[in-house]
């Protein structure tokens, strides 16, 4: 069940797939094609600051929880040079004056969206229209929605972290 999304190594880690070890329907294959057009390997495509993107999908993979995409996109956000203090706060982004007002915006669409919190969703894309054109709005829309997409599908199957060290 390997593809590029779930084939990558960390170093003194192995995934396991506890609960889904199989693929015998295909059931990634339209999540593999909306990463490759919304996730990280697309980032400098899409009509949206890099940084940013990695920012949203690091948020995402901490608060679904998803170890293996946490580890992924903190590794990745690190490649990208985002400041490591944004990195080590981003579970708290609204309590840190570390993050800009076009970040915050993003994340809080991304939290609205990604809970389906129907109240928030308007204001929180209001907020965005403040900071973002029409394109970059709808890229990060599907970042998000890539993300949630993800992390479920990682934890349904049970990738489990295991210390290979």
């Amino acid at each position: 069940m390997d593809s590029e999304i779930t084939a990558r190594h960390f170093e003194g880690i192995e995934f396991v797939d506890t609960r889904i070890d199989h693929n015998e329907t295909d059931f990634d294959s339209i999540p593999r094609a909306m990463a490759a057009a919304y996730g990280t390997p697309a980032g400098a495509d899409l009509p949206l600051d890099p940084q940013l993107g990695e920012l949203v999908r690091l948020l995402m993979a901490v608060n679904s929880r998803c170890a293996y995409c946490t580890i992924l996109h903190a590794q990745e956000a690190r490649r990208l040079d985002i400041p490591p203090v944004k990195v080590d706060v981003i579970s708290a982004w609204r309590e840190s004056s570390h993050f800009t007002a076009a970040e915050t915006a993003a994340f809080a669409y991304a939290e609205a969206l990604s809970g389906q919190r129907r109240g928030d969703i308007q204001p929180a894309h209001d907020d965005l229209r403040r900071h973002f054109d029409n394109a970059a709005i709808e890229a990060l829309t599907m970042v998000i929605i890539n993300m949630d997409v993800w992390t479920r599908l990682f934890l349904a199957r049970g990738h489990t972290p295991r210390s290979t060290v």
